[in-house]
């Protein structure tokens, strides 16, 4: 059994990794994300409001002093709320020192970071399938698939107000990325049978 769980988290492990290369490395969400027509404006603004790495968040909520007074909470607020519905709202996150996309460690952490949540996911296909086949098994994974999108994608693009196109886009990705990565889970795994299950732990 243990074989065949590590089987399952290595191999689901390479398909979610082979499938983010092939995805992101030939653009295939391309649609869902606008180049700046005015980089240079835009890099000037954020470096004034930002002295390190982090986010930025327009309109924001700003931090007001413990000593302020209700009246001004509440124009502070009235303030919040008009010019979120003036618009724009944005969401900028914010690298100060740069990147390189070619580094070898940025791949080693990536491959690494989805076997471990790989290892996750087969364990969580494993618990939830143990007593059946492979349906069950498969409809263990879907859901969580489904938990996934609707508790990280959904959860953004309603309250941090994450354009529908990206939050499709990520959607669609997060769904073929996981999905793969289960699969061998389901394959590989046997259903529990008699002798499997210590004596010990049986009940009555």
């Amino acid at each position: 059994m243990v074989i065949r769980y590590l089987l399952a988290c290595v191999v689901g492990a390479m398909l979610a990794f082979t499938w983010g290369g092939i995805a992101w490395g030939n653009n295939l969400w391309a649609w869902a994300m606008k180049p700046l027509t005015a980089p240079v404006e835009l890099l000037s603004a954020v470096e004034m409001n930002m002295s390190q790495s982090g986010a930025l968040l327009y309109p924001g909520f700003p931090v007001l002093p413990a000593t302020a007074t209700a009246a001004e909470k509440k124009a502070s607020e009235d303030t919040t709320v008009a010019a979120y519905k003036k618009g724009p709202v944005f969401t900028v996150l914010f690298h100060k020192d740069g990147a390189d996309m070619s580094d070898p460690r940025v791949f080693v952490r990536g491959f690494l970071i989805e076997l471990f949540a790989t290892a996750a996911l087969v364990a969580l296909i494993g618990l939830g399938g143990s007593g059946h086949g492979p349906l069950r098994r498969f409809m263990v994974l879907l859901a969580a698939v489904v938990f996934m999108n609707m508790g990280v994608h959904l959860v953004a693009w309603n309250f941090m107000y994450v354009p529908t196109d990206w939050t499709l886009a990520m959607i669609m990705d997060g769904a073929v990325t996981w999905t793969l990565a289960g699969l061998p889970a389901v394959i590989f795994l046997r259903s529990m049978r008699e002798g499997d299950t210590p004596k010990e732990f049986k009940t009555a």
